[in-house]
């Protein structure tokens, strides 16, 4: 890989030397905006990143979010991916399930005085031309740092018999098809009544296993459901209706994942502080990693004579409908929502040759690359949570994921800005990464995915922490320049209308009047200024009308050229003017 650093690190110092956001080219010609999505996941679970703590303020609350949003447009992030269904409750106004203790402290409190935590950073999200995804955990019913009662209309309470304990956690059947159905409702709901641009889930499929007070893993108590879907398997072949077998008594998940993540040999998604031990998805240590799927079908006896699907096979059904569903869900609503997933960084140990570690296929019964395969996603997010060098390698396992991208979908891997050290002070080890470990993935991920690179970074606050410098090192190298999201052409989308422009000098430097010849705002308008040989861009929500673009110097803009991007980052017509 080190030709690889090289050549990324030959590109920086161009970018450098050329004021990041400034390109020297020929007069004539227009450059293209960057395109690389750049986002952060923001954890609720356990207050993760937000809010701080139960119990804020509804004011307190906001003020927390809007400094997460002004802190990521100035680090030139395009998007954030926002937890709002942690452990079958809710951070937004929901109609099928409570609100989240972490916002109030209790249960089933909407804050006061009243506002929609969802709608409120949607909103504050497109005012700074961020995307806003929604992260939902579809099987996680009870997190262990839980504090507050179930409300009666906790599915805990509401429907305990698709619920169940799995050692101190409480957790969706993915056999039972009433936990399918819930999880799809709470999306469908979501997408329906939010203007959001994304939905997203994790790494929680069957939970990481547990251990006994005896060290050995806790089977998945799913006998019954396991016994019911094949007698349901048998009754329809013996009424020649085999063909649906496999989905009668199925898996159907709601709401899922937790803790005990496995993230190879990191702690994905977020732990670190002890705290964080029980986050959701993207927590966890690989001492799991060589761990037995939750009892083999061995472990759980045999439910039915001969039954037509292995226990194994049955569980990962259950898991692919899930996805399958939710994916064909969100795009019968809205088909500009995207939907991304964020598994576990390895789909089974020896994929790619030498690679090992947990086992996701056999014991999460997640079958990522499946998923991929199949196109299910917009975008897939695998958390790749190790360093450069070493067992589990980073361009490795990136370059192996990439080769699995048949049907070419956004591939976009989850970095652990938690293994970031917190000083130079600090000896690099595991989770005691120099920052330039985390540039150089940057880096290694341009390269690797050449067409619409992206990262998405656990989590926001260990991105703004500037832990080894790395948020400062990010503004003035990587993240300099801004990007636009990539388009994703498979959905398809009209070219937004041609621009109306009019640029003026005044005190400042170019005052630019903007207009959609059709009426209607666009996304984003890319803004491109040329002094002399040299253009400068700048991105702006579609929203802004008048943006000012200031003079460096004693020079001053003499052309602008601007386009419109729709949601999707389609670009359209470029329209040129003199500055008068």
């Amino acid at each position: 890989m080190i030709h690889r650093t090289i050549g990324w690190l030959a590109a920086l110092a161009v970018v450098a030397a050329l004021g990041g956001n400034a390109a020297a080219v020929r007069a004539d010609e227009v450059p293209a905006a960057p395109r690389e999505f750049r986002a952060a996941w923001i954890a609720s679970v356990a207050n993760i990143d937000w809010p701080s703590k139960k119990g804020l303020s509804t004011e307190k609350q906001k003020q927390e979010l809007i400094a997460l949003l002004d802190k990521s447009v100035a680090l030139n992030l395009n998007a954030v991916i926002l937890q709002i269904r942690p452990s079958a409750d809710s951070l937004y106004a929901s109609r099928i399930e409570p609100w989240s203790e972490y916002l109030s402290g209790e249960m089933g409190q909407p804050p006061k005085p009243f506002y929609d935590p969802l709608k409120f950073a949607v909103d504050e999200a497109h005012k700074r031309g961020l995307q806003l995804h929604v992260w939902f955990n579809p099987y996680r019913v009870r997190n262990t740092d839980a504090k507050s009662e179930p409300t009666p209309a906790h599915v805990s309470r509401s429907y305990p018999e698709i619920v169940r304990e799995y050692g101190n956690f409480l957790w969706f059947d993915p056999g039972e098809p009433e936990a399918l159905k819930r999880f799809i409702d709470v999306v469908t709901d979501v997408v329906k009544r939010y203007d959001i641009d994304g939905v997203h889930i994790d790494d929680y499929f069957y939970p990481y296993p547990i251990n006994d007070e005896h060290g050995k893993p806790l089977p998945f108590p799913d006998d019954d459901s396991y016994a019911r879907a094949m007698a349901a398997l048998e009754a329809e072949g013996a009424h020649g209706e085999g063909g649906h077998g496999a989905e009668a008594g199925h898996g159907e998940a709601a709401a899922h994942g937790e803790e005990a993540d496995a993230h190879g040999e990191e702690a994905a998604h977020g732990a670190e502080e002890a705290a964080h031990a029980e986050e959701p998805a993207h927590g966890e240590e690989a001492a799991h990693a060589e761990a037995p799927a939750h009892g083999e079908e061995g472990a759980h006896g045999e439910a039915a004579a001969k039954p037509k699907m292995s226990k194994d096979d049955w569980r990962r059904n259950n898991c692919d409908r899930l996805v399958e569903e939710m994916y064909k869900a969100v795009k019968k609503e809205k088909p500009w929502v995207l939907v991304g997933i964020s598994p576990f960084g390895i789909w089974r140990p020896g994929h790619p040759e030498g690679i090992a570690g947990l086992d996701q296929y056999s014991v999460l019964y997640a079958d990522a690359k499946k998923w991929l395969n199949e196109g299910w996603v917009d975008y897939f997010t695998p958390q790749l949570y190790w360093q450069v060098e070493g067992a589990q390698s980073y361009p490795k396992l990136l370059e192996w994921w990439e080769s699995e991208n048949t049907k070419h979908r956004h591939l976009w891997p989850g970095n652990g800005a938690h293994s970031v050290r917190k000083s130079a002070d600090v000896t690099p080890a595991r989770n005691a990464w120099p920052a330039e470990e985390l540039l150089q993935q940057i880096e290694i991920t341009r390269e690797i995915v050449k067409d619409g690179p992206g990262n998405v970074f656990f989590s926001i606050k260990c991105i703004f922490d500037n832990r080894d410098g790395l948020t400062e090192k990010l503004e003035d190298g990587l993240y300099k320049e801004q990007a636009l999201v990539p388009a994703s052409p498979w959905l398809g989308e009209e070219m937004p209308a041609k621009p109306e422009v009019t640029a003026k000098k005044n005190a400042k430097g170019v005052a630019i009047n903007l207009k959609s010849s059709d009426g209607k705002a666009p996304w984003l308008w890319v803004v491109r200024t040329r002094t002399g040989d040299t253009w400068a861009t700048k991105i702006v929500p579609g929203r802004e009308t008048s943006p000012v673009i200031e003079a460096v110097g004693d020079a001053s803009p003499e052309e602008v050229a601007v386009s419109a991007v729709t949601r999707l980052g389609r670009e359209g017509e470029v329209v040129r003017a003199e500055v008068k």
